[in-house]
């Protein structure tokens, strides 16, 4: 970032974990009754009676909704609801049987189960779909590590209207939090994802299934910070170029990125697991724009980790990104407030 414009920016609230945006009056918009209601809702409550068999569960899920779009999510609000996600068989790598029949019995599925079974179930719907296979930044993925050729996940691509939109069931079904555990929930980000958003986090081994006017090289994703739905949901948008692996002299770096006014953001420096001792990471918010500032207190590796949330002061803010940062010198253990008035000498 231009000296100029570090200067400029105001410093909000506490350093090491810091709210972005100082509060002001914003108008509560009510919340739009959602589109897909009945679709959720008839999903959510699909008695084991209807669940017999691949042809019987899409016709029981898709009768008599109006459109090819509420047809296509009851069948993922099911599978986000009904299947979950084996861990265990992950780590262990004895998955058992996941054919879709096997699937539909068992009701416990790694990837590959639950794309297999959602696309037969939107095939038996009467919808054109496939099962795209590639690389995700999921179980094990830091930001900033190299991306591997050949596939670890699969996720679906589904034809509605004559258009391809892309939908993850797995991920739609839950995720691990920061200690590495599986946690069940309902995430809506990974139905009918933007492309644009979609790559962030998935590398099709076949790049017509990105759905991008221009795919992504193999390099260009891994260059991609590490990014969750919330940071998408909240708005934010990294400036200029983003890159996963930031390396600088150090020790004060600063990343530029937009933070829409009504959300409020989190930044944390990690070393390893830990927050890293001294130092520290702010959110600063000034008129030429936003940033996240870092400072390494030791030579060395770091995971910047940002939340955010909608709305001024939110009570919790949810996992939005990681970025890695490598820098050559450190503060010597200084706090910001240290640094800078040495700095000033």
């Amino acid at each position: 970032m231009p000296r100029a414009v570090a200067a400029s920016l105001a410093l909000a609230l506490i350093v090491g974990c810091v709210v972005s945006n100082p509060p002001a009056e914003v108008a509560i918009a009510p919340v739009p009754p959602s589109p897909w209601a009945e679709a959720d809702q008839r999903a959510i409550l699909a008695p084991e009676a209807e669940a017999t068999s691949v042809r019987a569960l899409a016709g029981y899920l898709t009768e008599g909704l109006p459109s090819e779009e509420e047809k296509i999510r009851a069948i993922y609000r099911w599978m986000t609801e009904h299947i979950r996600y084996d861990l265990n068989g992950f780590r262990t790598s004895d998955y058992g049987d996941l054919s879709p029949d096997g699937v539909l019995k068992s009701r416990s599925a790694v990837c590959e189960g639950y794309s297999g079974l959602f696309e037969s179930l939107v095939k038996a719907a009467g919808f054109e779909v496939a099962v795209v296979s590639g690389f995700a930044k999921g179980l094990g993925f830091s930001a900033g590590d190299a991306v591997p050729a050949g596939f670890n996940h699969a996720w679906n691509a589904v034809k509605v209207k004559g258009d391809w939109k892309l939908l993850d069931c797995t991920w739609g079904a839950g995720a691990l939090n920061e200690k590495g555990e599986y946690v069940r929930g309902f995430e809506p980000f990974y139905f009918f994802t933007p492309p644009e958003e979609f790559v962030y986090s998935h590398f099709p081994s076949d790049p017509k299934w990105q759905l991008l006017a221009e795919p992504l090289s193999r390099q260009a994703f891994e260059e991609l910070p590490q990014v969750k739905p919330a940071f998408f949901l909240c708005g934010l948008r990294f400036l200029g170029t983003p890159q996963a692996h930031i390396r600088a002299l150090g020790p004060l770096v600063s990343v530029p990125l937009m933070v829409p006014k009504d959300t409020s953001m989190v930044a944390k420096l990690l070393r390893g697991d830990y927050p890293a001792a001294n130092g520290g990471a702010r959110v600063l918010s000034g008129p030429e724009g936003d940033a996240v500032q870092i400072l390494a207190p030791d030579p060395g590796t770091y995971t910047l980790r940002l939340f955010a949330a909608k709305g001024l002061a939110a009570a919790q803010v949810d996992w939005a990104a990681d970025l890695r940062i490598t820098v050559e010198r450190g503060s010597g253990g200084k706090n910001f407030a240290d640094f800078e008035n040495q700095s000033k000498k």
